[in-house]
């Protein structure tokens, strides 16, 4: 798609203030795609282009092919841009209200900038960016990405039937090695305590889960909740599905003779030199093997609608390829 002179101008890279004067009056800007009044200039792809190149290494040579290579997709990225912004200033009635384009500016100003506006302002100014020049590309961002969620929202749903046949076709991709579900409460050392004292603390909390009344599984979240030292402990320790080979074998061994809903003697491992006691409630164990379906369901329905999606634009694209003509100079 890219052509000789094009290459030229887009492989020219400054190297200071000087080159860069003399580089510009040397080679101006100039529109290379154009869909209707949707215009791509050489200097939107290389503002694409520079971050790529900066990390590029190998010779000379090399460093040009990749940029060659990297400038065709930037420029059917860009001409693909155009003309479904033309699209929808040709036939759509919404129009993108300033509030919505601030509110963009107002987020990234809170993100990247923490808050502070004239930081965005300068980060601007050394990218060559004037204010209406950022909007306008923000307001085309929004379109764009509006245009594209529309294509994807009139994709069909995943029948049961397709679901089951990736899954047949893929079962290798769903093998998992045997995990163990648990909820753990740990019990580490506090500054003001000695190893004894934090033993007792252990020992208490304990006592406190099997004397109690209810339901095991509900006394041992309400006490994680509450005592446990670790990160888990919001969640009232459950750690989800575990592999069994990322785990200590003290613990899996431990785990192994509970039965489901079962309560762990206190088990004492090392913690940066340190004892630690934690004490486990067994959720379940898992074999090896492959996953049922019933448990990689929603990750294949994910994966077969963003697989529709993505063939859904790409032919929704080619349509208005079609349409539009995009003229490539």
């Amino acid at each position: 798609m890219i052509t000789s002179l094009l290459a030229t101008l887009l492989l020219a890279t400054p190297a200071n203030n000087v080159a860069d004067e003399a580089w510009s009056q040397q080679n101006t800007d100039r529109i290379v795609i154009v869909a209707g009044d949707e215009v791509v200039t050489v200097s939107d792809i290389r503002k694409q282009l520079a971050p790529f190149a900066r990390t590029l290494e190998g010779t000379e040579d090399q460093k040009s092919a990749a940029i060659r290579k990297a400038a065709d997709e930037v420029m059917r990225s860009l001409s693909d841009r155009a003309i479904v912004l033309r699209e929808f200033r040709e036939n759509s009635k919404m129009t993108i209200p300033p509030a919505m384009v601030e509110s963009d500016i107002d987020d990234t100003v809170r993100r990247q900038f923490g808050g502070d506006r004239l930081r965005y302002y300068a980060a601007l100014r050394e990218a060559g960016l004037s204010l209406a020049e950022n909007r306008k590309q923000i307001e085309d961002r929004i379109i764009f990405e509006y245009m594209i969620s529309e294509v994807r929202k009139g994709i069909a749903e995943v029948s049961p039937a397709r679901i089951q046949a990736y899954y047949d076709a893929h079962k290798t991709d769903y093998k998992r090695p045997e995990q163990v579900r648990f909820r753990q409460i740990a019990i580490l050392r506090r500054a003001s305590e000695s190893p004894e004292e934090t033993l007792k603390r252990a020992q208490a909390v304990q006592a406190a889960i099997r004397s109690g009344t209810g339901d095991m599984r509900e006394r041992f979240a309400s006490a994680a909740k509450v005592s446990s030292d670790d990160e888990n402990r919001s969640a009232g320790g459950d750690t989800g599905w575990r592999d069994v080979t990322a785990l200590a074998e003290i613990a899996v061994q431990e785990i192994r003779k509970l039965p489901d809903g079962g309560i762990s003697e206190l088990v004492t491992l090392d913690a940066g030199g340190e004892k630690a006691h934690f004490l486990f409630l067994r959720e379940g164990f898992r074999p090896a093997g492959t996953a049922p379906i019933e448990d990689v369901r929603t990750v294949i329905e994910t994966t077969l609608r963003e697989e529709m999606g993505s063939k859904a634009v790409n032919a929704w694209l080619e349509r208005l390829r079609e349409k539009h003509s995009p003229e490539i100079r």
